[in-house]
């Protein structure tokens, strides 16, 4: 079934700020941060806490054990609200972008008595209530935070995503000598330049980027599960299913800054953490290292035969190909869709 998503009574949440207690914001050198106090009815507080953090799923259209069909997310609560905030607009700098991250207490509000039918179960008695107040705590993410109706099932990437760090090197690449040759593009199926010498060695400069995948359902990865979800086959492989993985594969197209060819996924790290809806959630660390020569090419040194310059790097039969056509074991690597990483459904 679709994602639920908790509908408060009419009228609630209320602000409870009459005392000057809410909101509270913190100016620090690391984080800006907020605290409001929302009144609502006591039998909800539970289901409010996932209407202020969010929560999300993986869906399956077909019911369980069928293939995910998406990943539904309830979005968090923006600090700002122009229902409630008036005269304060998003466009402040120094807490717009700030969404709930927790709800570090909850205290209970206007007793209405007392719940006699527990004493007679030899449990005491305990006070009822109408109402609870939530302090509900606001932090600035590094990523988007869009609905599900703004982006489709296959492109995840564009939420919950952010850059979490990027380095800058220089690499040598030594290419298997002998087995392959270099290609030009001219001509039907390419022209050969020569042999590959044994002993190249070419120098790449690289910047890596480490995407951070974030708040993931604890069942897109199953760990020690003797059948992986679609997700996992999809990303390390599964070769009873004859699946190829996507690691280790460079971009078949443009994606993002990225031109066809240049960008190659080296690993995908799950990293398990607590979400105070998910419970047990997975961030996943994705690593691209970036060639702008392109993974695909190898430097020719002209002697007596055309010119020199990067060219694709062919095995047997050598022909040349386009990033996007060049076949399974063909070319220095194989290339694929890697964006697809961030995408889970089946």
């Amino acid at each position: 079934m679709p994602l639920s998503r908790p509908t408060l009574t009419e009228n609630y949440p209320v602000e409870v700020g009459t005392d000057g207690s809410s909101p509270r914001e913190t100016f620090a050198p690391d984080q800006t941060t907020a605290v409001r106090r929302w009144k609502v009815l006591h039998d909800e507080r539970l289901m409010a806490v996932p209407w202020f953090v969010g929560y999300a799923e993986l869906y399956r259209a077909g019911g369980p054990g069928t293939t995910v069909t998406r990943l539904e997310r309830l979005t968090p609560k923006q600090y700002l609200d122009a229902s409630v905030d008036e005269g304060v607009t998003p466009d402040d700098a120094a807490v717009s972008g700030m969404y709930a991250v927790a709800v570090p207490e909850i205290t209970q509000h206007k007793a209405t008595g007392k719940n006699l039918s527990l004493k007679s179960a030899g449990e005491g008695t305990h006070a009822r209530y109408s109402e609870s107040v939530l302090s509900v705590q606001y932090e600035h993410v590094p990523f988007n935070v869009l609905e599900d109706s703004l982006v489709p099932a296959a492109e995840e990437w564009r939420r919950c995503v952010w850059l979490k760090d990027a380095t800058h090197t220089m690499e040598t690449l030594t290419l298997p000598g002998g087995t392959r040759r270099f290609m030009s593009n001219t001509g039907g199926a390419g022209t050969s330049l020569g042999t590959i010498p044994y002993g190249t060695v070419i120098y790449i400069p690289i910047t890596r980027y480490v995407l951070a995948w974030e708040l993931l359902p604890a069942e897109l990865y199953q760990v020690g599960s003797t059948t992986p979800t679609a997700w996992q086959k999809r990303v390390w492989g599964w070769p009873a299913d004859t699946i190829k993985p996507l690691v280790g594969r460079v971009n078949s197209a443009d994606w993002l800054a990225w031109p066809k060819g240049e960008l190659l996924l080296e690993s995908v790290k799950p990293i398990q953490r607590k979400h105070p809806t998910i419970g047990l959630s997975w961030t996943m660390e994705v690593t691209y290292a970036h060639n702008p020569k392109g993974w695909l090419n190898a430097y020719y040194i002209a002697t007596t035969t055309g010119t020199s310059g990067w060219y694709y790097a062919s095995s047997y039969p050598y022909s040349w190909y386009d990033v996007p056509n060049s076949p399974d074991d063909h070319g220095l690597y194989n290339v694929g869709q890697i964006w697809r990483v961030f995408d889970p459904t089946g």
